[in-house]
């Protein structure tokens, strides 16, 4: 074969492989790995806005994993780009890709926003549809074949575990990058995984291979001269091989196709310092797919301590969760940024003198979308769920008052310290019968129905409440002891209630009752305003 024929072989076996490769991964991918964890996502917040579109979120998961968008679902934390693999007949989506700084997710997020603020919520392309599209991103990087430039031609084995072991996980949390955005969801994650699945070190085409980390993880590294017209290769037992060329046979924009592992792109150095001016590597390496061979695990180092884990022990027992939380909060950044939760406010309605016991009306001033439920706690053990209660408190006190507010878009709450302050004794009275805002006097022991405080209940009592009522007498010093009928007011009823019960044989009036027993308070205050200024006759 002449030799000038040799660059169109390659171009042909490559594009060739290159159509194979495009028409495996949808089918061979697990991709309901992404339905079960989108949904477990959805289910950690429990928001309504969320949980009315669980399947579309679902759905987007997994159409998300369709041709061409596959051929980018691979990102570089080390540059911040995606790994250029050509998608042949879809210029249009790999100039888009190729001309954004990081990958896919800015330009889904705004599709997605765009479909919710047009309306368009549901179905194919719908807000929520594409919501979906974009946790898949995030839920990709969790698997090390997709930060390594892995084209995983025969499937994900982290996908394929996914996709046969998924419980759900629901008492984790929510999990956000530093700066909150879409693309630091992409980011972070993947470059969590990119860490936990290289290890840094050097080969050469000399054996003995150096001392580093990666020889004293694989300590069966040895290199293998192909001599003339063979390639040269680094093996490792029961891991596989490393072929420098890359080229027979033919390799799709890295190695990752023909081998089993190497060093990570855009992550080493060349030079010529190794035995005798041989070339050596120097970096970061990956090892392709935690199955390998025959599904013989590959070991890891998680964090820098040594341990016996494979590669797919670690994605199920570290990344898989973390898949969920990041599609979490993902999730919980959309619905902030379409649906906002609630801000919980309130105010106490006038009350008048705050004497014990204090009946108060709060009133809600919450704003936002969607509100539904409302949840009061008074600060005295006691609780509502109207939107705008009214509250006794019994004893004198300083309560702090919370409400809690929430609806499709998530809940907030407000606390209140010092709003609500009872003092101990009974509202002031003024010779006019009017209370004397905010103040309040103790209260004294009485007999009930001893109106004019003379130590006995006979004919001069009613006719000290006639008197005050109707021909312009003072007010007794002691309202409660004239309230004889108890029932938190001084009128005509109880001066009727001591005329039957002196000459009718009728009850006596409700404690503390008249002399003969025992001065006392009024019990609970009453339940009323009314108050005991002075009452010498205890």
């Amino acid at each position: 074969m002449p030799e000038s024929d040799l660059p169109i072989l390659r171009s042909t076996c490559t594009v060739a492989l290159l159509f194979c490769c495009l028409a495996g991964p949808a089918k061979a991918h697990e991709v309901e790995v992404h339905r079960s964890i989108s949904h477990n996502a959805v289910d950690i917040l429990d928001l309504g806005l969320l949980n009315r579109y669980r399947a579309e979120i679902g759905q987007g998961a997994v159409d998300e994993d369709t041709f061409p968008q596959y051929c980018y679902h691979a990102y570089n934390p080390h540059n911040g780009r995606g790994f250029d693999l050509p998608c042949p007949g879809v210029a249009d989506w790999a100039n888009i890709i190729a001309s954004n700084a990081r990958d896919a997710m800015p330009i889904l997020w705004a599709q997605t926003i765009s479909a919710y603020d047009a309306g368009n919520l549901g179905g194919p392309n719908g807000a929520f549809h594409m919501l979906g599209r974009c946790i898949h991103l995030i839920q990709d990087m969790t698997s090390p074949a997709h930060t390594h430039s892995d084209t995983h031609i025969d499937g994900d084995d982290f996908e394929l575990w996914g996709g046969g072991n998924f419980l759900p996980l629901l008492d984790l949390e929510p999990v956000f990058p530093a700066d909150g955005s879409p693309e630091a969801f992409v980011h972070t994650s993947a470059l969590l995984v990119y860490s936990a699945t290289t290890w840094p070190g050097r080969i050469q085409e000399a054996n003995p291979q150096p001392d580093t980390q990666f020889k004293r993880m694989f300590p069966t590294l040895t290199f293998h001269d192909g001599g003339f017209l063979g390639d040269d290769y680094w093996a490792i037992d029961n891991i596989g091989e490393f072929d420098e060329a890359g080229i027979f046979p033919p390799c799709i924009g890295s190695p990752s196709a023909c081998d089993e592992w190497w060093p990570s792109d855009d992550d080493f150095s060349e030079d010529e310092g190794g035995p005798g001016g041989s070339r050596r590597i120097t970096g970061n390496f990956y090892v392709e797919n935690a199955g390998g061979d025959n599904n013989r695990l590959t070991p890891a180092r998680w964090r820098g301590s040594k341990n016996n884990r494979s590669l797919l022990r670690l994605y199920s027992e570290e990344l898989y969760p973390i898949a969920i939380s990041y599609s979490a909060g993902l999730l919980q950044t959309f619905a902030d940024t379409v649906c906002p939760p609630p801000t919980a406010d309130f105010t106490m309605g006038e009350t008048g003198p705050r004497c014990a016991p204090l009946l108060v009306s709060f009133l809600d001033r919450s704003t936002g979308d969607s509100i539904d439920n409302w949840r009061w706690d008074f600060g005295d053990g006691s609780r509502s769920d109207a939107q705008n209660p009214a509250h006794l408190y019994t004893e004198p006190g300083t309560y702090i008052v919370t409400l809690t507010v929430s609806g499709d878009c998530g809940e907030g709450s407000r606390t209140i310290r010092d709003l609500v302050r009872i003092f101990p004794g009974s509202p002031a009275i003024d010779g006019n019968a009017d209370d004397l805002a905010g103040e309040c006097v103790p209260n004294r022991p009485f007999h009930r129905g001893d109106a004019n405080s003379d130590g006995s209940v006979d004919i001069s009592d009613p006719a000290r409440i006639f008197s005050y009522l109707f021909l312009g007498g003072a007010i007794p010093t002691c309202l409660d002891s004239a309230d004889a009928n108890d029932d938190g007011d001084i009128d005509i009823t109880d001066g009727v209630f001591l005329l039957r019960y002196l000459f009718n044989g009728a009850g006596q009036p409700p404690a503390p009752g008249p002399p003969g027993s025992e001065c006392g308070n009024d019990p609970a205050n009453g339940g009323d305003s009314l108050s005991c200024v002075s009452y010498d006759s205890c």
